[in-house]
C-alpha cells in the first residue's frame, strides 16, 4: 500500500478523533436489532443531546473579514452605524474608527458561543439595544439585548443565528463581548 495513502488515512482519522474531542462527542456502538456483528454502527452523540434535540449554543460565527457594517441601536432607540469602506472604518459615514479596534472587536465576537440558556417559557420583555452586523457573504446578524435587574444575570441576549435561544450573562461575559465593547469603541468617537 501506498504510504501516502496510509498517511492521509492516519491524518483522518485524527482529525475526526480531535473533532469529537473538541465538540464533546462520544462514540457509541449499536448492533442491528437482529444482532448481526457485521451490522454494527458507531453513532456519534453530542453531550445533552436527545434524538428529538440539537443543542446550538451559538451565538456569533462569522468572519470577520466580511463584516461591512455594524449598526447600533441604543436604549435611547438612537441609531449609529460604523461602516468599512475602502479597508477603513467610519463612524456615521465620516468620522474614522481606528481600525485595529474594530478588527479587535470583530475577532472578539466571530465564534461567540455560550453555555448559559435561559428557559424563556416564563421570558416576556422587549429588547433594550441591539446589533446588526451585515457585510459581503454572509447572513446578516442581529444580537438583541434584554435587561432584568431582578436576575443574578441580568442581561439577556437573542441572537438571529439561533433564533429559539435566550444567553444569560453578567456584566463579564458575552454582554461586555458584543455590547460593552462595541460602546467602548463608540466612546472614543
Amino acid at each position: 500500500m501506498n504510504y501516502k495513502v496510509i498517511f492521509g488515512v492516519l491524518i483522518i482519522a485524527t482529525g475526526i478523533i480531535v473533532f469529537m474531542a473538541i465538540t464533546g462527542c462520544e462514540r457509541t456502538l449499536h448492533q442491528s436489532k437482529n444482532g448481526d456483528p457485521d451490522d454494527t454502527a458507531v453513532v456519534s452523540h453530542i453531550e445533552g443531546m436527545t434524538d428529538s434535540h440539537v443543542f446550538n449554543n451559538t451565538i456569533v460565527l462569522l468572519s470577520p473579514e466580511n463584516v461591512t457594517r455594524v449598526e447600533y441601536i441604543g436604549e435611547d432607540r438612537e441609531e449609529v452605524f460604523v461602516r468599512e469602506l475602502g479597508g477603513a472604518w467610519l463612524y456615521a459615514g465620516m468620522q474614522a474608527v481606528d481600525s485595529a479596534a474594530m478588527a479587535d472587536y470583530l475577532g472578539g465576537i466571530h465564534n461567540l458561543v455560550s453555555e448559559e440558556i435561559i428557559d424563556t417559557s416564563e421570558f416576556t420583555g422587549e429588547a433594550s439595544c441591539a446589533i446588526r452586523l451585515t457585510g459581503n457573504n454572509m447572513e446578516p446578524v442581529e444580537l438583541l439585548l434584554f435587561k432584568f435587574q431582578e436576575l443574578p444575570q441580568r442581561y439577556i441576549i437573542k441572537s438571529s443565528l439561533n433564533p429559539d435561544m435566550y444567553f444569560a450573562s453578567d456584566s463579564a461575559g458575552v454582554y461586555r463581548k458584543i455590547f460593552g465593547e462595541f460602546n467602548l469603541l463608540l466612546a472614543q468617537m
